[in-house]
């Protein structure tokens, strides 16, 4: 059965903060780098996203690696997706030997720069409101935290200094950018600087699905 290969980087806004979320892969609960927040993205949403591209490349006859950018205004979010025909690879451009792995394949494929490509099945959630989609490379599983996430080394704290006390406060990637000191009970938000040395600023990633073709 023909199979076609198509990538996608999505990024959309947290509906608590108003910062950029990215989107590492179709999942149904995404967690906010910014606020914490546990943010719900309804199936419906995805909907829109896995299925125009095949109905958009009909349109416009896009070659192997020819993307575009589309913005996807949907119920409760606003998405924009890059997005196009091209074969699994690796995030230093290897291709994915396909023939090592078949549809169906559950595995960390290696790659000869070190890296892994995680690829499994479409999850049911997902061929139920797409489907013809089967298999997804370079997908963050859903309930794994991105490797961007975890920048820091827990067990080596940050010292911070309460602008209020003077007290010595240890800041770790669990720390609130909300939080109160425990000496004097104010409540302190960390700056920038801070913030992002233990949450460091992450770009979109590329994720591919494989359609079987109708």
């Amino acid at each position: 059965m023909p199979v076609a290969f198509y990538v996608f980087m999505v990024t959309t806004n947290c509906p608590e903060c108003g910062q950029p979320l990215m989107l590492d892969g179709p999942a149904l609960q995404v967690t906010c780098r910014m606020c914490r927040s546990l943010v719900d993205i309804p199936a419906a949403e995805w909907k829109d996203i896995v299925s125009f591209p095949s109905q958009m490349q009909r349109q416009l006859q896009l070659k192997e690696g020819d993307l575009r950018t589309s913005l996807n205004i949907g119920r409760e979010f606003t998405m924009r997706v890059r997005w196009g025909p091209k074969q699994p690879s690796c995030a230093c451009g290897a291709l994915v030997d396909l023939a090592t792995c078949p549809m169906g394949t559950d595995a960390d494929l290696p790659c000869v720069c070190g890296r892994t490509v995680a690829t499994f099945p479409a999850p049911e959630w997902l061929r139920a409101v797409s489907l013809r989609a089967t298999q997804l490379w370079g997908v963050l599983r859903e309930g794994v935290a991105a490797p961007d996430d975890v920048a820091r080394d827990s067990t080596k704290p940050i010292s911070f200094s309460c602008v209020e006390c003077g007290a010595n406060l240890k800041i770790t990637s669990e720390s609130a950018r909300l939080l109160e000191c425990t000496y004097c009970k104010s409540e302190l938000f960390l700056p920038d600087q801070l913030w992002f040395a233990i949450h460091p600023i992450r770009t979109r990633q590329r994720w591919y699905i494989a359609f079987v073709s109708p």
